[in-house]
């Protein structure tokens, strides 16, 4: 099955030769969608010559507070411009005074020029299907809520939030120049960020699991190779770029000395070769839009356990799960998931709607390792969560002991292929999430030679317990632990 992709360029209506090595990118090249920045003089042009002459590029908003002149009136928001009526803040600057402090003034600001901006989108008629920031700023905690709410109450679905994949493709000889172009620094703050981002999004904003790259902002040319001859494990990808024809990006007047440079370099050039050179280089993708992604996700999706539903996976085994991970508490069960998702011997699977985790399901064909696995995958994590589960519950010292020993009564294989964790949003109970998962799980094991699994049901758990036996799981047997009785049942694949 082809990997989906989305390559966004980012900066149309910047300059005028952001917007034409755009149009070029898209009709020759590999560009499927644009973010369009609505602050500086170039914005009619893009408007006219490539969102209205392309119909087949997504367009989405390029939300801009370092570049140009705001859409607001400036009584609205003089904090955000200098003497001269542009924009003042940079990156850093902004990320420190809305950290640091984050007084509420500044903030409504940023909160009323977001809103001005997508309302001149809205207004001449563009319906965008995403947002991101200039220069990241989206990331940026306090800037990052108002995105995301603002995304939510215009219907825009997607945010880049995308897990930086660059450093997968990284070449030796490339991290010096990396190193000093700042690159390296930009990648690990702008991934940390992104964590953040993603553990407060919630569900009803949507973004692709992976972007490339950060780490290559600005150079896709270096990274396009290796990155399209290897589409990753799972999930959607967006490629970031920045084509352009430097020679029409001269003589800029944006506020930004920096953005000026960095349009009329021959970067942007290189860039806009990569895109139309990449047109081969497409077996085993899809490329795709925003919005062509949104629908296909309007139905929920059964996928496997990633990095990025590892919140989501914990916080609802918290909820409706008993047993010893769930007596260590939530760093210690987001440790477990995390060497999960990096074990090989681990079966997980997600049920995603809107990116919302409705369901899960984990298991696998060698139970017994698959908690060594965990810990050779995610020592520190497990380690810590393990003993900060302790600290915070010492009666899960007992609990700990007792799973050292097995079970007070009966017994069964611990190396049997197994079930071991199902759990459903109780808001998505008796929806047939639960039928989906256990279906998906079994597929994988028959896929993988294995003609038999097991799982335990609590004794007082009886509509689990009628749950599977529809579902054609036999009764094999009773065994006590932790004081509960549980019924093991096995089915064949």
């Amino acid at each position: 099955m082809a990997s989906a992709l989305v390559v966004n360029a980012d900066d149309l209506g910047v300059s005028k030769g952001a917007t034409l090595g755009v149009i070029r990118a898209h009709r020759e090249g590999i560009v499927t969608s644009a973010s369009l920045a609505v602050t500086t003089p170039f914005y009619a042009h893009a408007l006219e010559t490539c969102v209205r002459a392309c119909p087949g590029l997504g367009i989405g908003l390029h939300f801009t507070l370092t570049s140009g002149k705001p859409v607001s009136p400036m009584h609205q928001v003089p904090l955000l411009v200098d003497g001269n009526g542009f924009f003042r803040w940079g990156f850093v600057s902004l990320l420190l005074a809305t950290t640091v402090r984050a007084p509420k003034e500044l903030l409504d600001q940023v909160e009323i020029e977001l809103e001005a901006q997508l309302q001149r989108l809205i207004n001449d008629g563009v319906r965008p299907d995403h947002i991101n920031g200039e220069r990241h700023i989206h990331l940026i905690p306090a800037v990052f809520d108002r995105v995301v709410a603002a995304a939510k109450r215009h219907g825009i679905p997607f945010v880049r939030l995308g897990r930086d994949i660059g450093w997968d493709h990284a070449v030796l000889g490339h991290w010096a120049g990396l190193a000093l172009g700042g690159g390296m620094l930009k990648s690990w703050l702008l991934s940390r960020l992104t964590t953040r981002g993603r553990r407060r999004l919630g569900g009803g904003t949507l973004f692709t699991e992976h972007v490339a790259s950060y780490l290559y902002t600005g150079r896709f040319d270096l990274l396009m190779k290796s990155l399209l001859k290897s589409p990753p494990p799972h999930g959607t990808l967006e490629i970031m770029v920045h084509p352009g024809v430097p020679e029409e990006s001269r003589n800029l007047a944006l506020g930004n000395s920096e953005l000026e440079r960095y349009l009329t370099s021959e970067d942007r050039r290189a860039e806009l070769s990569a895109c139309i050179a990449a047109r081969g280089l497409l077996d085993g993708w899809k490329l795709t839009t925003f919005a062509s992604l949104a629908r296909e996700r309007a139905e929920p999706m059964i996928v496997p356990l990633a990095l990025e539903h590892v919140d989501q996976v914990a916080a609802l085994h918290c909820a409706t799960l008993t047993g010893l991970l769930s007596e260590l508490g939530a760093p210690a069960v987001r440790a477990f998931y995390t060497g999960c998702v990096r074990a090989r011997s681990a079966v997980g699977f997600v049920d995603l709607h809107n990116g919302e985790v409705r369901g899960f399901v984990l298991g696998s064909a060698r139970p017994g390792g698959l908690k060594r696995a965990v810990l050779r995958q995610n020592p520190a994590g497990t380690t810590a969560g393990v003993l900060l589960g302790l600290l915070r519950r010492p009666a899960a010292i007992a609990w700990l002991m007792k799973s050292f020993k097995g079970p007070d009564e009966g017994g069964f294989d611990g190396d049997e292929p197994e079930l071991t964790y199902l759990a459903v949003s109780p808001t998505y109970q008796k929806s047939g999430v639960g039928a989906r998962l256990v279906d998906a799980f079994t597929r994988a094991m028959s896929e993988a030679g294995v003609p038999e699994f097991a799982l335990s049901v609590d004794d007082d758990n009886a509509a689990a317990a009628a749950f599977y036996e529809r579902r054609g799981f036999k009764p094999i047997g009773r065994y006590r632990e932790f004081g509960a009785g549980h019924r093991r049942y096995r089915l064949r694949t």
